[in-house]
């Protein structure tokens, strides 16, 4: 396995996992709110608008986070209060990770967007099959592949990147409500 510091450096990281949360439902509840008020009052113009800024603003805020936790990997588990005993496992745990956070803030924001659009079972899909695709690969990669916390990430970030696909295809090519 990975030990406590492994666990301990999935944990180290985890306010960045709550701000690509809370930037998602900024844009993505937000977004869907105000496109349904729009929709209510058969505005659907300025609907199709709200709902194009809010999957740009998920694509560019997402994007520049994992921007920034990549680049400044270091001075944030610093600043997050990695050990050294911890950074060993931190350290590549943030880097592959930061790959995978504009296909979590994607995938997260859009969802609201895309139940919004009449289509909750959808949007409830695409998140559970990253997830499922995590919960069935972080073993496989640990134990089977012998990865060790890179696995981890490897698994977290693929299953951010299937919910991407779902979503993003749903988005692009399914959105129904505006054209």
């Amino acid at each position: 396995g990975i030990d406590m510091l492994g666990i301990a450096a999935t944990n180290i990281i985890f306010p960045i996992v709550t701000i690509c949360t809370a930037v998602a439902l900024l844009f993505g509840v937000g977004g869907a709110s105000n496109f349904n008020i729009k929709m209510g009052e058969g505005d659907r113009q300025t609907a199709a608008f709200i709902a194009g800024n809010s999957i740009t603003m998920l694509l560019i805020i997402g994007a520049m986070i994992g921007v920034v936790q990549l680049v400044f990997a270091s001075p944030l588990l610093n600043l997050l209060g990695a050990t050294p005993g911890v950074m060993n496992f931190a350290m590549p745990y943030t880097i592959i990770t930061a790959f995978g956070v504009p296909f979590l803030v994607f995938s997260t924001g859009a969802s609201h967007l895309i139940r919004a659009d009449s289509s909750p079972r959808y949007a409830m899909f695409s998140i559970l099959a990253g997830a499922i695709f995590n919960l069935v690969f972080d073993p496989i990669f640990l134990f089977v592949f012998k990865m060790g916390i890179s696995g981890i990430a490897l698994a977290t970030t693929l299953g951010q990147m299937l919910s991407f696909c779902i979503s993003g295809h749903y988005i692009w090519k399914k959105f129904c409500t505006v054209e």
